[in-house]
């Protein structure tokens, strides 16, 4: 796949990218793929979801499962010892990025996550964002197997590929804040020729990539 950087088409590998992305985070037999996207659909419903109910749905021991969460990183709790936010979704904790499926609004850590829960949660999503410059609208309609709907057009997304110790360290604050919406190249040529190492992505691109993460994070569920 090409895409462009400062006007020039350049090779852009979606899976070489998605290999290393997913080579940072946790090796997941088949057991840990499937409590991965058992909670991606119990976060889903739009509330915390208590360890007991995950462990349930995997018939699993309570004990054992809150152990492997709090292993893993990018896995955060309330007070109450629920998870309310996991690997770029929470339904509680709002940010710029919303997801609207079945009449409820979820919010996503960063643009690139809309592009890649929809698959998981195999539903199509209605996307809100909005420029960190200009602060203007975004909407998108992502279904499991590709865009639609893009307002305005000219959509982009800022990409960039973290450091692992970094990303292990705080993943929203390494990667999750770099990835946003555009509403024109232009736009996002200019953020990102203020953030060494990013650059920017067509809404083609930025959906590949994710598709490609699914796959190598879940390959025993995702086709």
């Amino acid at each position: 796949m090409a895409d462009f950087v400062d006007g020039l088409q350049v090779p852009f590998d979606a899976k070489e990218t998605a290999a290393a992305l997913v080579g940072f985070f946790p090796a997941l037999n088949p057991e840990a793929q499937q409590m991965s996207l058992e909670r991606y659909r119990l976060l889903e419903k739009g509330e915390p979801v208590p360890i007991h109910r995950l462990a349930e749905r995997l018939a699993r021991h309570s004990d054992e499962v809150a152990k492997t969460l709090r292993t893993w990183p990018g896995v955060f709790f309330d007070q109450h010892g629920n998870v309310i936010g996991y690997w770029g979704l929470s339904p509680t904790y709002e940010t710029t990025h919303r997801l609207r499926t079945d009449g409820r609004t979820l919010y996503a850590w960063c643009a690139w996550d809309t592009l890649f829960l929809p698959a998981l949660l195999g539903k199509s999503a209605e996307v809100e964002s909005a420029s960190p410059r200009t602060r203007t609208s975004i909407r998108v309609t992502v279904a499991p197997d590709g865009v639609r709907n893009v307002e305005p057009d000219g959509v982009v997304m800022s990409f960039v590929m973290p450091d692992r110790d970094k990303l292990q360290e705080n993943v929203l604050t390494s990667f999750c804040h770099f990835l946003h919406f555009f509403p024109s190249r232009d736009e996002g040529e200019a953020w990102v020729a203020e953030h060494p190492g990013a650059r920017v992505l067509s809404l083609a691109a930025a959906f590949e990539l994710g598709r490609h993460k699914n796959r190598l994070q879940y390959p025993d569920f995702v086709t």
